[in-house]
């Protein structure tokens, strides 16, 4: 073989080998799935699906305790939004709204006379307001003394000589209830309880042997409320036993109306001892305040009419007009009006009865919006809230779309087959005769948008422990990169907060 042929066998040997590493090296390069980061709106929406049913019953409950005075309304009548239709007794309201509105106009009266300069007659009348403030809270915290006294002396009453009637060995470690129950857990409970009525009547009267004016009384009230809190449970159990009481040898149906006649009165009184302790209360940190707005009104005048001092007692009017204005709102809260247009249903409660705070009293059936109620996943039901905007379809209209809000969402949870649910109330915002009950309803919750927001699709995002990764490619090679995440959209794209930036590539599948 000559030269020529040799250089030429050569070149192509080496050509074939240079044509097959690059081969060989693209076939062993992998390929990868990109998306590219970009910047877009993202609507983060929470879906399922239920019925449509009619509105739910709005139920009103006043926000405190007080007696009824009004009642307007009864079952199947028509009401209109913003009608009163009910009210508590706000005579006492009233009176202390006077007396504010009093004290605002004797802060302004103040007010004026330090912008004029304080002259030594009204110092005096300051001091000798004072005084009477001094001699009030004394006797305001005599009279918390005197609640805490009686609430223990009706607590143990109430347990020596009520409920130990009907037990054996009241005052041992294991007292036994003397009548037969048909409900051995609530036996159990009324027995445990009055084994601990023994320690916190025990513990109490010590305190109250050595209670005095001179005593921290505030430490002394909120034991003296838990205890009676005690004691009233131990009652209320001994009345639940003695309504499943069985008659028999060992206690007859006539001795059994007795004691439960007994516990009837008992628990009264104990209502009434707390009641006269809370009021109490009321009044020693309303003669507290009191003082403690005239020692001011007091030093102010003393100190004379400097700016920092007027500005000082401008402070004070203002404080003074803002108790005018807390107590008009608790003149409000004690009237109840229809939030919505509808029908009343129900109604609970008499003129001159005493309603508590949370108790139901009167029902309203809306007349305008239709509902639909479904149930969230516990995944779900953390971002959506109360006025939440919604999407609705029913499958009856296929491509016709309403609009609704949400209105409720139950605190407590529904198990549906071993997973956890939360109801949630959606009404329409606008009524369609087209609508009937029990069709069939698509719900979409708005809850979350953004606009102009990094997004990528969320295949793309991985999760390792408590890390959120994705993975971009640099250079043909990929490298982990730890984001933050936002919202989440049905189309399967997800909003990057923070770890990439616009333009970025990112690996969505290999």
């Amino acid at each position: 073989m000559n030269k020529r042929n040799i250089y030429i066998f050569g070149g192509a040997a080496i050509l074939i080998v240079v044509v097959g590493f690059f081969y060989v090296r693209n076939i062993s390069q992998p390929s990868y799935q990109l998306a590219t980061v970009k910047r877009a709106s993202i609507t983060q929406e929470a879906s399922a699906s239920g019925s449509v049913a009619s509105p739910t019953t709005i139920n009103l409950q006043f926000q405190s305790q007080g007696k009824l005075a009004y009642v307007g309304v009864k079952v199947g009548d028509k009401v209109t939004s913003g009608k009163m239709i009910a009210r508590q007794d706000v005579s006492v309201l009233n009176a202390q709204l006077q007396q504010a509105q009093a004290a605002v106009d004797a802060q302004l009266a103040q007010l004026d006379t330090l912008k004029q300069g304080t002259r030594p007659e009204q110092l005096a009348i300051l001091r000798s307001q004072v005084a009477s403030d001094e001699a009030a809270l004394a006797q305001a915290i005599q009279a918390t003394v005197d609640a805490i006294k009686n609430a223990y002396t009706v607590s143990d009453n109430a347990v020596e000589h009520v409920v130990d009637h009907f037990f054996s060995d009241p005052h041992s470690s294991n007292p036994q209830i003397s009548f037969l129950v048909g409900d051995s857990q609530l036996e159990t409970n009324v027995e445990s309880k009055r084994l601990l009525a023994e320690t916190v009547l025990t513990t109490w009267v010590k305190d109250v042997v050595v209670l005095s004016a001179s005593s921290n009384v505030n430490v002394a009230s909120a034991e003296a409320r838990s205890n009676l809190s005690s004691i009233m449970q131990l009652v209320d159990d001994s009345s639940a036993a003695l309504s499943k009481a069985i008659s028999s040898q060992q206690a007859n149906q006539s001795q059994l109306n007795q004691w439960m006649t007994d516990v009837i009165a008992t628990r009264n009184a104990l209502n009434a001892a707390s009641s006269a302790l809370t009021s109490a209360m009321t009044g020693q940190k309303t003669a507290l305040s009191a003082l403690d707005r005239d020692q001011k009104s007091l030093a102010l005048g003393e100190a004379g009419s400097t700016a920092s001092v007027i500005s000082a007692q401008q402070a004070v009017v203002a404080q003074a007009q803002a108790q005018v204005a807390a107590l008009r709102a608790q003149i409000a809260q004690a009237t109840l009006v229809a939030p919505v247009a509808g029908t009343i249903t129900q109604v609970n409660g008499e003129v001159g009865e005493v309603v508590s705070p949370g108790t139901l009293v009167l029902s309203i059936m809306p007349d305008a919006k239709l509902q639909t109620d479904v149930n969230l996943s516990e995944d779900n039901v953390g971002t959506v809230k109360v006025s939440n905007p919604v999407r609705i379809t029913l499958d009856a209209f296929p491509g016709v779309e309403w609009r609704g809000v949400v209105s409720h969402i139950d605190p407590a949870q529904t198990v549906i087959g071993g997973a956890v649910y939360y109801k949630t109330t959606v009404v329409f915002n606008q009524p369609d005769i087209r609508i009937k009950s029990g069709m069939t309803a698509n719900v979409r919750i708005e809850t979350g948008n953004a606009s102009s927001t990094l997004v990528v699709p969320a295949s793309a995002i991985q999760t390792n422990g408590t890390s959120t990764l994705v993975e971009l490619l640099q250079n043909g090679r990929k490298v982990s990169q730890s984001v933050t995440t936002g919202l989440k959209s049905q189309d399967g794209m997800t909003e990057v907060i923070s770890g990439l930036s616009e333009g970025d590539q990112v690996v969505i599948g290999d």
